[in-house]
């Protein structure tokens, strides 16, 4: 399977706030799940892996539920994800120094 396929629906958060360090791999954990409906997640096998920067590195799988009602009680609590997402304003980089310097 491609890129496109398994690993693009995970990156919602990730591609909009940058690195976080440890919470990215639960924030493309989280983006799997607003992006995909649960008829698309349930039952399945999800692989998560973390690169340490060297010093420690975690890898683990869990497969989703199979009870599709409460799969799609959780999916819905993590739909205000993409609003709020998408509710941010875009500021350049000089009116971002301004706000500081206004205070």
């Amino acid at each position: 399977a491609s890129f496109e396929a398994k690993t693009v629906p995970s990156l919602l958060v990730p591609r909009n706030v940058g690195n976080m360090y440890t919470a990215t791999l639960y924030s493309c954990i989280a983006s799997l799940f607003v992006s995909k409906s649960p008829d698309e997640l349930v039952g399945r096998k999800i692989g998560a892996f973390s690169y340490g920067s060297g010093l420690a590195a975690s890898m683990f799988s869990f497969t989703v539920t199979d009870n599709i009602d409460k799969l799609g009680h959780f999916c819905e609590q993590l739909k205000y994800l993409s609003g709020y997402l998408n509710q941010r304003i875009k500021v350049a980089p000089e009116d971002f120094e301004n706000v500081d310097e206004g205070a």
